[in-house]
């Protein structure tokens, strides 16, 4: 009777230890490498206004998956040498886990800072963006995320050398819970590579890890940017006799 008792218990706690591992099947990822690329056109209406819209593909999974893809529009306005106001206006589509495509819409304004020291330019940005999953129609507004992003940088123009790095830090922080936290932080090395008339490249890598997540993802992103440039042309002047 003991024996029999005992492989009965055993059977019990295996049956409840299977359902106990049936029950969480979910797969959560925690490393990732994501390309990000983009193209630009840029227009400088004089020194201190230029305009930009540019559109963006994202990949995920190893850079094998869609992640989203958008347009974007911005406008930058430069009040001193050393300040700057950025707005951004963006379109999109995201692909979700669940397989299905959500439509948002984000908004972007920014503060940027500069200061050139010798051969070194320290820069810092404040940012706050609000982004909005679209409902039946582009008024109909749901889901809002409300994020305050801080960003310091450092530059360095190394003498007779076309790819001067550029390293930066950024903590983006949630406002719209009760409780307000910084959810991921981005490190980011790059450079920019310019094709004279032809436009620019702009290439970087970054590490990006959520924070205060059950199951924190670790991206590395591996992106480029082409920007091609045009400002407007200024009016001949006619000599005169």
């Amino acid at each position: 009777m003991k024996v029999k008792n005992l492989i009965c218990t055993l059977v019990v706690i295996l049956f409840m230890l299977l359902q106990l591992n049936a029950q969480d099947t979910t797969v959560h990822v925690v490393q990732d490498l994501e390309s990000w690329t983009a193209a630009r056109f840029e227009y400088k209406l004089n020194k201190k206004l230029k305009f930009n819209i540019g559109y963006n593909l994202r990949l995920e999974h190893n850079s094998s998956q869609l992640n989203q893809h958008f347009t974007e529009f911005s406008a930058n306005y430069k009040l001193h040498d050393f300040v700057s106001l950025n707005g951004e206006l963006r379109y999109g589509l995201k692909l979700k886990n669940s397989g299905q495509t959500e439509q948002y819409m984000r908004f972007f304004y920014a503060s940027k800072f500069q200061y050139d020291f010798n051969r070194f330019e320290i820069n810092a940005r404040i940012a706050y963006q609000n982004r909005n999953v679209l409902g039946s129609g582009i008024t109909d507004l749901t889901e809002p995320q409300y994020v305050l992003r801080y960003r310091i940088g450092l530059d360095y123009n190394i003498k007779g050398w076309k790819l001067d790095p550029k390293f930066s830090y950024e903590l983006f922080r949630d406002t719209r819970i009760t409780d307000p936290q910084f959810y991921k932080y981005r490190l980011r090395l790059g450079t920019e590579y310019s094709l004279k008339k032809a436009g620019e490249i702009d290439l970087f890598l970054a590490h990006e890890r959520e924070l205060n997540a059950s199951y924190p993802l670790n991206a590395t992103i591996i992106g480029a940017t082409y920007t091609f440039s045009t400002k407007r042309k200024k009016k001949e002047q006619k000599d005169e006799d």
